[in-house]
C-alpha cells in the first residue's frame, strides 16, 4: 500500500513540475473536487495523521504534524502511540439559544491519553454563529481532564469572523486567540508539513 502512495505523490509531483509556470493549477480543481472539505481535505489529513491510517508510516506523519503545523503550541509526544483520529465528530446537538452555546460538528478530532486536538477546517464555508464558542465549551465538558487544542485551519491563515468566537449572546466577549484557539493555514504549516513527509 505504501507504494501506491509513493507512485502517486511522484505523479503529483510531476504534474505539478510540468504545470508550474501556472501557480493557480490546482489537481483537485480538474478533478471537480476542491470544494469538498469533508470527503476530501479533512479525510486526507484524518487519514496522515492517523497512526493506523493507509499510509502505513505509523506515527510518523503524526509526530511531523505536531512538530512543524503545531511547532507554537508545544505539545507533548509522550503519549503519541495512544493517539485516535475521527472525522466528522459530533459533539452534541448545537445549541445557540443558551448563554454557554454548545455541540455541534468538528471536522477532525484527534485524541491521546492526554490530549485532545480539535481541527476546524474552512475551506469556502463560512464561519456558523458560534462555532468556535460551542466547539470550545464542548470540547471542555466532553474531555474536562485532557489539554485541550482547538485548531482553525483555512487556506491563508485568516482569523475566524466574530460571530464564530462571541462568547456569549450580548456579544460583548470574545473566546481568546493563543489560549482558546489557534489559527494554522493550508499556504504555511500544512505545506510545510506535508514537505516533511515527503522528505521522510
Amino acid at each position: 500500500m505504501l507504494d501506491y502512495y509513493v507512485d502517486l505523490f511522484k505523479k503529483l509531483f510531476e504534474v505539478k513540475r510540468k504545470y508550474s509556470i501556472a501557480n493557480n493549477y490546482n489537481i483537485f480543481s480538474v478533478l471537480n473536487m476542491e470544494r469538498d472539505e469533508t470527503k476530501l481535505h479533512s479525510a486526507i489529513i484524518a487519514d496522515l495523521l492517523n497512526p493506523n491510517g493507509r499510509h502505513e508510516l505509523g506515527s510518523e506523519p503524526l509526530i511531523l504534524f505536531l512538530k512543524n503545523a503545531l511547532s507554537k503550541l508545544d505539545i507533548t509526544m509522550d503519549d503519541i502511540d495512544s493517539y485516535k483520529v475521527e472525522v466528522e465528530y459530533i459533539l452534541g446537538k448545537k445549541n445557540i439559544e443558551i448563554m454557554n452555546p454548545a455541540g455541534g460538528r468538528l471536522d477532525i478530532l484527534l485524541e491521546s491519553n492526554n490530549n485532545i486536538i480539535a481541527i476546524e477546517n474552512k475551506i469556502f464555508a463560512s464561519d456558523q454563529e458560534y462555532q468556535l464558542t460551542r466547539y470550545s465549551n464542548s470540547l471542555k465538558e466532553l474531555f474536562p481532564n485532557k489539554k485541550r487544542y482547538l485548531i482553525y485551519l483555512n487556506p491563508n491563515g485568516k482569523l475566524p469572523s466574530k460571530i464564530s468566537i462571541y462568547r456569549n449572546k450580548e456579544k460583548t466577549s470574545f473566546l481568546q486567540n493563543s489560549e482558546e484557539w489557534h489559527v494554522i493555514s493550508y499556504r504555511i504549516e500544512i505545506l510545510k508539513w506535508l514537505e516533511s513527509i515527503e522528505k521522510k
